[in-house]
């Protein structure tokens, strides 16, 4: 009973995600990991609110509450979000927003809609959005290229509804604070931690076997396998890789060899064991560009488990101070053998810029962030206390620092600040 009544009175966030079921989905599992960490540091309990009816696909059951819209309507939307406020006693409401996750189309015009009813009577408790997709790019016969303009309207409504907001890449970082009214919301750009567990470099890369992982949702495997097959089959031969895993739920079939090396493929694995088997592999593929590479979980998984990333990207360049050779293999242009000092060099300078903005950095920010924007520094004395913002000439920075006022440790979670 003593439990129960500690969990009541813990401070709440309202997470509202697009869908919450028992099928893979990355936004949804990084509010998960988000919320088991937000609750291991002690200071905030989450319940989430689902975009998608129960009619149309139930909610997992897990130890976490789920409620889910009755409808995709606007007012039932701002009644919903209002009535769990209510209930939940919630400081306040983390929306993570991807389009296409809320309207087939990625014109969910009911959320910024339902978002704006509900902040009119939403008192004190803020809105931050986590911006994981902002518009998509087509062709002139492609739906998308005729509803970005919407899709572009509906982001800018709800950053300007929001009271902090934050994205994974800094490209979206820039475009966001073009279409922000005034100072209305600081935007804060941090790429994606990993939703499988962050246990550590781990075992230099040459002391693990020859082996490496193809990893993701359903449709990485035409991109790896089909797209760049003759990539593959090079890199594979080039480097000296003597197995391939192939993770996650798949379309259509995988390849049984890549250049004469076998290809496992494992199907939908436990988080813990993808992580297992990440901690033992060498090299891990990918297939994203480059300019966006700071949300990709599949990237953000080998990261934080020490495994050398392949990156396959017609787009070349820096991006989210990620620099090709440095942090990572540029599969495209990969001719020849890695030595095992330049592979533990990638790894070691990866996972240092992984440590900037893993699970926890993140939790203890967004706790920061909230405590900031109601004022009140008691609600979360032992993150506070153990971070502060810090101005320099640079801007402002993240930063740990000790009890004793010790030397600091800076965190580099770069803002964009008006």
């Amino acid at each position: 009973m003593i439990g129960v009544v500690e969990e009541q009175h813990r401070p709440t966030l309202i997470q509202v995600v697009a869908r919450r079921t028992a099928e893979p989905d990355g936004v949804a599992d990084f509010a998960l990991a988000l919320a088991r960490a937000l609750r291991a540091a002690g200071g905030l309990n989450s319940v989430f609110l689902s975009g998608t009816p129960s009619v149309n696909a139930l909610p997992v059951e897990d130890d976490w509450r789920t409620v889910c819209v009755p409808k995709r309507q606007a007012q039932i939307l701002a009644d919903t979000v209002q009535l769990l406020s209510a209930e939940s006693n919630a400081c306040a409401v983390v929306l993570h927003f991807s389009g296409y996750g809320y309207q087939k189309r990625g014109v969910p015009l009911w959320l910024p809609q339902g978002l704006r009813i509900w902040s009119r009577r939403a008192g004190r408790v803020p809105l931050l959005t986590i911006f994981h997709e902002l518009y998509a790019t087509g062709r002139p016969w492609q739906s998308a290229f005729w509803l970005s303009p919407l899709q572009k309207q509906i982001v800018r409504s709800i950053l300007n509804l929001s009271s902090a907001a934050i994205t994974p890449t800094d490209l979206y970082r820039e475009r966001l604070s073009k279409w922000r009214d005034g100072s209305a919301a600081r935007i804060t750009a941090m790429p994606v931690f990993s939703n499988v567990g962050e246990p550590g470099c781990g075992l230099a890369p040459c002391t693990r076997t020859a082996t490496a992982v193809v990893f993701g949702l359903a449709g990485v495997e035409d991109r790896l396998f089909s797209i760049y097959r003759r990539d593959m089959e090079r890199i594979v031969a080039a480097l000296g890789i003597e197995k391939v895993f192939d993770v996650g739920p798949r379309f259509s079939s995988v390849p049984d060899t890549l250049a004469g090396e076998p290809v496992f493929s494992k199907g939908v694995l436990p988080q813990a064991a993808v992580s297992e088997l990440l901690q033992r592999a060498r090299f891990g593929f990918v297939a994203y560009p480059l300019d966006f590479i700071g949300k990709s979980g599949v990237f953000a998984a080998y990261a934080a488990h020490g495994v050398v990333p392949i990156v396959l990207s017609q787009k070349q360049g820096a991006f989210d101070g990620l620099q090709p050779s440095e942090h990572f293999l540029d599969g495209l242009r990969l001719r020849r053998r890695v030595s095992a000092e330049h592979l533990a060099s990638i790894q070691k300078k990866l996972f240092s810029w992984y440590t900037s903005h893993s699970l926890k950095v993140q939790a203890d920010f967004l706790v920061d962030s909230i405590s900031r924007l109601l004022g009140d520094s008691h609600l979360f004395p032992h993150v506070l206390a153990k971070y502060r913002w810090r101005g320099n000439h640079d801007g402002n920075t993240w930063e740990e620092s000790s009890a004793a006022g010790q030397q600091h440790k800076r965190d580099r979670i770069p803002l964009a600040d008006s």
